[in-house]
């Protein structure tokens, strides 16, 4: 265990040197003259499209009257379902109230 360390250590030590002398230029050697090269402009790019989030959408007035004549339709639509409901319970309720009703005619006689 204690040599794997070694080991480590002193290849992290001649990595370290290695980048320090890639780094420095030879003393008798200048770097590379950078050549400046000028920017020439093609044309303009185009402006890429924005997308808005939904809710910060602006709402014409034609589209809140369609969005209110919507939520009166599912109103309608649950009130609607709501009676139906109520009739088939009724229904129901009376179907088991004349069973109830015959169950007990059968047990007296």
């Amino acid at each position: 265990m204690h040599y794997r360390s070694l080991f480590i250590v002193s290849i992290l030590g001649l990595l370290l040197i290695s980048s320090l002398d890639a780094a420095k230029p030879a003393k008798g050697k200048k770097g590379e003259p950078v050549v400046l090269e000028e920017s020439s402009v093609v044309g303009e790019a185009p402006t890429p499209k924005i997308f808005r989030p939904k809710n910060l959408k602006v709402v014409s007035a034609y589209d809140k009257c369609k969005m209110d004549c919507q939520k009166v339709k599912e109103q309608e639509g649950i009130h609607s379902y709501l009676a139906q409901l109520r009739e088939e319970l009724a229904a129901v309720e009376a179907a088991l109230g004349e069973e109830a009703h015959l169950e007990e005619d059968e047990h007296e006689s």
